[in-house]
């Protein structure tokens, strides 16, 4: 089910009420072909154009709630919103959900990832950060897929205890900011998302929450949320894409500051990759031998060639548009 853009306006007004944690660190854990995947648009903008004259964008992927890794902790949430009697039948499935963790190198979150070399993005939501994630539907049913602009955005941290007094004052919240008779939803609906057991509580983790759209326009085009579905460690999951960036100088660039290469196999080949992929000068390869990162991590040495060096105890690399790729020193065990 498909909400309009203001319903979706007065859900992230009433977050910004009742989610006060907003955490100052926001890194997003992924494989890298998921990696891949939120930054080919960006990689072929570069390769268009010179550097500086295009507007640019990462994607995030936005899953069902009811399909996260931890099935558990929605079903804990949606069990204390019908125990407040509260109907549940119709509820969550119109909310998708990105994570993000709070610590950049976690032994966990890399062994969740495997030994192909996960890949951890830092996100900046310090800024106007805005997102798009619409599709076009003309009248006559041609589809094209414009880069609406619209909300900003940030995340918030989930909930790890005293879930019942945390759902009664979120839903007081919304009481006190909407009618009466939709309020009860709204509550459940901004609640059960970040909702998650306290056994995980080292994750510090965050959430960007979306709410698919369709909006008639006047002249009877429509604006609408293309869902799709991915699949991974044997569910197939619902899930949209999301265009995220923000404005500088009347340009938009990718609101991500770092990224770190985890621990496993070819983890020197995948920091060689991402540097060329994140690199907007493209006059040339880059690429970084062993030897020369090997020297670095023992001397605490620049490279002659170009940005390497040791940065925060880890090998790093600083793009030209002041990305930071780095390799974790998390030890991989067999």
């Amino acid at each position: 089910m498909n909400c309009s853009m203001d319903d979706a306006r007065i859900n992230y007004k009433l977050m910004r009420k009742c989610l006060t944690n907003k955490p100052k660190r926001f890194f997003h854990y992924t494989s890298q072909a998921s990696f891949y995947a939120m930054f080919k648009d960006y990689t072929e903008e570069i390769v268009k154009c010179e550097y500086g004259k295009k507007k640019k964008y990462v994607t995030l992927f936005a899953s069902q709630v009811q399909f996260l890794n931890d099935r558990q902790e929605y079903i804990e949430g949606v069990k204390i919103v019908s125990n407040a009697n509260i109907p549940t039948t119709d509820l969550f499935e119109s909310i998708f959900v990105t994570c993000f963790c709070g610590k950049e190198d976690l032994l966990s979150q890399w062994k969740y990832y495997g030994k192909d070399c996960g890949i951890s993005i830092e996100f900046d939501f310090s800024k106007d950060v805005r997102l798009c994630w619409f599709a076009l539907m003309k009248k006559e049913n041609v589809e094209e897929t414009p880069f609406v602009y619209w909300t900003s955005i940030r995340p918030y941290s989930v909930i790890y205890k005293n879930h019942e007094t945390e759902f009664d004052r979120i839903r007081n919240e919304v009481r006190n900011n909407k009618f009466k008779d939709l309020s009860d939803k709204e509550a459940a609906n901004i609640f059960v998302p970040y909702c998650k057991n306290s056994k995980f509580s080292e994750e510090n983790e965050s959430r960007l929450v979306f709410y698919p759209i369709k909006s008639e326009l006047p002249n009877g085009d429509c604006l609408l949320t293309q869902l799709e579905y991915r699949e991974s460690k044997g569910k197939i999951i619902p899930q949209f894409k999301c265009k995220i960036a923000y404005e500088n100088n009347n340009e938009r660039i990718i609101p991500v500051k770092s990224v770190m290469i985890g621990p496993g196999y070819n983890q020197h080949l995948v920091f060689n990759s991402v540097i060329n992929m994140l690199e907007p000068d493209r006059e040339k390869v880059r690429f970084f031998s062993d030897e020369e990162i090997e020297n670095a991590v023992k001397y605490g040495q620049e490279s002659k060639r170009n940005n390497i060096g040791i940065k925060d105890g880890r090998v790093t690399y600083i793009t030209s548009n002041h990305i930071k790729i780095s390799m974790s020193t998390v030890p991989m065990r067999d």
